[in-house]
């Protein structure tokens, strides 16, 4: 990065601290997800009520997964951040999307037990109701607990069967769904 921009993102970060020390408790949500060139990306955001009762929120961190998606390897990044932010004896609640999550809180549980913060990771854990939906309609549409690859070609079989419009469409879902 240039120096400018260092520099505007330490100031900006400083504001954000100093906006997060009159907070009593920040909610969080993180995901994982890998980037179209292959790169692993945690995104970490903080949910709070301002000193007017207003809710915010901003992202305090995107930062690159290096070696396996686990939990460890999540909550370690995690833990970073809320250490960054001054953040580890203000966190409340998690809004996560799916099971690999809890054991990202399981591991992250550890480490703030290790430095002495005391954090329940089953009781502090919320669902994502967009994801659980999404879940829904998938096993409504495709069955219960369908693979993705599967789901694909589910879908590419049923539009195949429309003619031409089908086929471009299945075309353009597949270079989507391709890194490449």
């Amino acid at each position: 990065m240039r120096a400018w921009t260092m520099q505007l993102y330490s100031i900006q970060k400083q504001a954000l601290i100093q906006l997060l020390e009159s907070c009593h408790l920040i909610h969080f949500t993180f995901d994982l997800w890998s980037s179209p060139n292959h790169l692993s990306l945690l995104g970490l955001v903080g949910h709070w009520i301002n000193a007017d009762g207003k809710a915010c929120h901003g992202l305090l961190g995107l930062r690159r997964l290096y070696g396996a998606h686990t939990g460890d390897n999540q909550s370690q990044i995690v833990l970073t951040l809320l250490q960054e932010y001054f953040l580890v004896k203000k966190v409340g609640y998690f809004t996560l999307d799916n099971a690999a999550n809890d054991t990202a809180l399981s591991c992250l549980s550890a480490k703030l037990n290790e430095i002495g913060v005391t954090f329940d990771p089953e009781e502090s854990r919320l669902r994502c109701i967009g994801h659980v939906i999404n879940l829904v309609v998938k096993a409504f549409l495709y069955g219960y607990e369908v693979e993705e690859d599967a789901l694909l070609e589910a879908s590419s079989s049923i539009w195949r069967k429309r003619g031409p419009y089908g086929k471009l469409r299945n075309v353009i879902t597949y270079i989507c769904w391709s890194p490449q």
